[in-house]
């Protein structure tokens, strides 16, 4: 009979990738996104936690700005240079969908809100006041709608160098590993 109290075990390491599921490259193996948490170059932060509004996405399906696996989805496009998306008749506009999810061959992603709920989203502008969550605001508040959903201040480089302009600024990021 197998008893875990009797098992011996201990693991000491001083290299916490040893331990980390992931491994040493996780860009290629963590599959998800989740609300940039970390003080970010300007110095600010802006976590979700349980008083936060309920519509902030917390987390969604890989980011196509940081999935080198996407590629076979893809077809080799790069989600800016490819058709990117635009604002156009007043609304939210990418006939290619290369800023959608590659897991669900750009049809979308799904999104875990604050709230709890998961929901299958066919664009990524459905943060808080339809906030694009790969992207960043350009300014803080942003200058108007088309600012919000297209979040013209642009992708996000490696984790840590871009941050949310602010708390319902939804920005999903995840490990990055040699893209493109």
């Amino acid at each position: 009979v197998f008893n875990l109290a009797d098992e011996d075990i201990t693991f000491n390491t001083d290299d916490i990738t040893d331990a980390w599921d992931f491994g040493t490259e996780p860009g290629k193996h963590c599959s998800y996104s989740y609300h940039m948490p970390y003080v970010g170059q300007s110095g600010a932060s802006f976590p979700i936690n349980v008083s936060s509004n309920p519509s902030c996405p917390v987390a969604a399906d890989r980011s196509p700005y940081f999935d080198q696996n996407a590629d076979s989805y893809l077809d080799d496009a790069n989600p800016d240079e490819d058709g990117p998306p635009t604002w156009k008749d007043g609304e939210y506009y990418d006939p290619d969908k290369t800023c959608n999810a590659a897991a669900h061959q750009r049809e979308g992603q799904n999104v875990l809100f604050n709230d709890s709920h998961v929901s299958f989203e066919k664009w990524p502008n459905c943060g808080v006041d339809n906030d694009n969550i790969w992207r960043f605001w350009g300014t803080n508040p942003p200058d108007d709608a088309e600012d919000k959903q297209l979040s013209d201040g642009g992708q996000p480089g490696e984790v840590g160098d871009d941050e949310p302009m602010a708390e319902e600024d939804a920005l999903l990021v995840c490990e990055r590993q040699d893209m493109y």
